[in-house]
């Protein structure tokens, strides 16, 4: 019976090495592995994931509960105030005003900084003919504060 496949070679039963101890079944094998490659992981990721808890997740839920009280630095005490700090801020035109001018601000120039950039290095990598000359523009502060510093 060449043809015939038993439960031992198909991997439904146990297998026997030679001295006829049983091996584990590979699927058990590959369970542990994976179990520990897991454990490894986790060991690996864990102080990661607990400085980002610590010093990124905790503080934003701090600055939310202090948001919503009357909490001043050094009081005692506090008292849950909800939304009125939120109110009273935009109702100032002091902070209207920063906010309008902040967002003026970031539309021109985060785009013009961008784009900027984008003319300087197409400028740099275009042609032979004034590469020098244009490394040297873009370099040349940076130079001549190392110069000046020296």
């Amino acid at each position: 019976m060449s043809g015939a496949v038993s439960l031992a070679s198909a991997g439904k039963g146990p297998r026997h090495d030679g001295g006829g101890a049983a091996v584990p079944p590979l699927a058990s094998v590959i369970g542990r592995l994976r179990l520990a490659d897991a454990l490894v992981a986790y060991a690996l990721a864990g102080p990661a994931f607990l400085l980002l808890v610590l010093l990124f997740f905790l503080p934003v839920v701090a600055v939310i509960v202090i948001a919503l009280t009357d909490w001043q630095f050094g009081a005692r005490t506090l008292a849950f105030v909800g939304l009125a700090n939120f109110r009273e801020v935009f109702a100032d035109e002091g902070f209207r005003a920063s906010l309008v001018n902040t967002l003026v601000y970031v539309l021109i120039v985060v785009p013009g900084t961008v784009v900027l950039g984008l003319i300087i290095a197409l400028l740099i990598e275009s042609g032979k003919s004034c590469r020098a000359f244009y490394r040297a523009i873009h370099f040349l502060p940076f130079m001549a504060t190392l110069a000046a510093m020296a």
